[in-house]
């Protein structure tokens, strides 16, 4: 269970911030929900405590594991459907588990390729997109502003 104030990582929207945990009478019984901040996104969310884990909540990973996901962007992109809508989905798929080495290879692979022979205006919106939940991540796990964690990331793809 979350505690309020805690950060945590929403599922393809990044980090959020748990404001308050409230109860509700739905159907004759008594449910306890996350109220969650996605500040990016200036968005306000309420789940149910007992469905977070199945939608994909998360906790921010440690400062350890950023470590783990800059190793992502050494390897080499994995291979990737040469039809854009195929890849396309394959990278909603990955950035739907909320995982943060999924989204990293997502990123990874995206910048690659747009260096490479360049994007679709949907993939530069998703390599945007991804790139902003994975920065705001390691910004937190990192205790650092997200400028300097763009800059982390995007060091790897100069």
């Amino acid at each position: 269970m979350f505690e309020v104030g805690q950060r945590i990582v929403y599922p393809l929207h990044g980090l959020a911030i748990v404001k308050k945990i409230i109860e509700k009478e739905v159907e004759d019984e008594s449910l306890k929900y996350y109220v969650i901040e996605i500040p990016r996104e200036e968005l306000m969310v309420k789940v149910p405590i007992k469905n977070a884990e199945g939608i994909g909540i998360r906790k921010v990973i440690s400062s350890d594991e950023v470590a783990g996901v800059f190793k992502i962007f050494l390897k080499g992109k994995s291979k990737m459907a040469k039809n854009w809508n195929r890849r396309f989905k394959r990278n909603i798929e990955r950035m739907k588990t909320n995982d943060i080495t999924k989204i990293a290879e997502v990123v990874r692979n995206l910048s690659l390729k747009k260096k490479d022979s360049g994007l679709s205006i949907r993939e530069k919106r998703m390599l945007e997109k991804a790139k902003g939940i994975l920065i705001s991540e390691i910004a937190c796990a990192q205790d650092i502003n997200e400028k300097e964690a763009l800059s982390e990331v995007e060091s790897y793809f100069i």
